[in-house]
């Protein structure tokens, strides 16, 4: 019961597929002849940095008081930023203007419609 266990239930099974993702991606790359149809440019940095991302939103998320609007939507323009193959400033505004909407959005339906406590930081929200 209550309202901390959803959420723990639904992390707990999504850390489960990950490592099942995980342990199927290391298998399947054990598995592979060394042969030129494998890309030899294949790189660990994005996923790495990803990672990296994560953890310090977690941290930046529980220990600190910038707040889940502002923390969201620095991860999020930091992830857009790392998976986008465009150049930054065709599509800065864009990622900034949809990771602020959408942390918002996200902030203002948990607290106000479904009554969940996210950190609110300096925001007057």
């Amino acid at each position: 019961g209550g309202p901390t266990t959803a959420p723990i239930v639904v992390t707990a099974l999504w850390v489960v597929v990950a490592i099942a993702y995980l342990v199927t991606r290391v298998l399947a790359w054990r598995r592979l002849p060394a042969s030129p149809a494998v890309p030899a440019d294949v790189s660990w940095r994005v996923p790495f940095l990803l990672l990296a991302a994560l953890v310090g939103y977690a941290v930046v998320l529980k220990y600190t008081v910038v707040g889940y609007v502002l923390a969201t939507a620095i991860f999020y323009v930091a992830c857009s930023l790392l998976l986008n193959t465009r150049p930054v400033r065709e599509v800065i505004v864009r990622d900034v203007i949809v990771a602020v909407g959408l942390s918002v959005t996200i902030y203002l339906v948990f607290t106000r419609l479904l009554g969940i406590v996210l950190p609110p930081g300096g925001l007057p929200l």
